[in-house]
């Protein structure tokens, strides 16, 4: 009999228990899940700023090394990128590395399924420029022993350049006007990132001033070509307002029979009869 009172009175104290420590362990689960969906959003954001920050920095840097400047801006920009990443990332954590990873296999996965052998090939017909600057890039990051940022460097320009291939398959089927400005514009872009890094190689001061003349005279070839496709954009903007215009002559002539057509139509319906 005892034995049996105390057994109910201990399923009545667990049911008590169960009751009273229930609601907390779902308030902690809640405020767990709140906290982990805070710090995924926040990871996301600071993935997000990087990424729009490196973006930036690889534009400045190429625009840098179009104009010739030396390497100190490089340094100055790796040392504030490293002091921004440890101002930015809490104590304990490394989430810059594993973003940076997993960002590089996703450039990778849709660099190597971009760049086919089609692509390839137009590129040793057109652009051959192209596939020496990926070499180059192929070597760096070779010689780098598997740092991500080469890798990256390698696979960004991989897609860029397949993505900016097939664009120039397209212009060449169906705008053949334009198609030889695009290219040539291509090409001596590349080419003014090539003289620019072999400049900052080459120690010589005579070989120097070489590579700086022949980097002006490939600059202005590359300012004049730049005028002429901003000419040809200027062309079609004015012809596409022509037409505009043209067709809201054409639409005012005929005022009086589209609003007799509208009001017919607002009126009766649409005539059953119509082809």
């Amino acid at each position: 009999m005892r034995t049996r009172q105390l057994f109910q009175v201990l399923t009545v104290l667990c049911v008590l228990a169960v009751l009273l420590y229930l609601p907390a362990g779902l308030a902690f689960a809640e405020e767990h899940e709140e906290v982990s969906a805070a710090e995924r959003r926040e990871r996301a954001e600071l993935r997000e700023r990087r990424e729009i920050r490196e973006r930036e920095e690889r534009r400045e840097r190429r625009e840098h090394r179009e104009h010739g400047e030396g390497r100190d801006h490089d340094e100055e920009w790796e040392i504030e990128e490293e002091e921004e990443c440890w101002e930015e990332e809490p104590f304990g954590e490394e989430p810059w590395e594993e973003d940076i990873l997993e960002h590089l296999e996703d450039v990778e996965e849709a660099a190597v399924d971009a760049f086919t052998d089609d692509v390839e090939v137009f590129l040793q017909e057109e652009i051959p420029e192209a596939l020496e600057w990926l070499q180059k890039l192929e070597k760096a990051a070779e010689s780098a022993l598997g740092e991500a940022e080469a890798e990256l460097e390698l696979f960004e320009f991989m897609l860029d350049a397949a993505m900016g291939a097939r664009e120039l398959a397209q212009m060449k089927q169906h705008d053949k006007d334009i198609f030889p400005i695009v290219k040539k514009e291509h090409q001596l872009e590349l080419r003014t990132m090539m003289l620019a890094e072999k400049f900052h190689k080459t120690e010589n001061e005579e070989e120097r001033d070489k590579i700086r003349e022949q980097l002006a005279r490939t600059l202005d070839e590359a300012f004049d070509v730049s005028q002429r496709m901003r000419e040809y954009e200027a062309q079609t903007i004015e012809k596409e307002l022509q037409e505009v215009r043209r067709l809201l002559e054409k639409r005012l002539e005929r005022r009086d029979i589209i609003i007799e057509r509208r009001l017919h139509e607002m009126l009766h319906g649409t005539d059953p009869f119509a082809w």
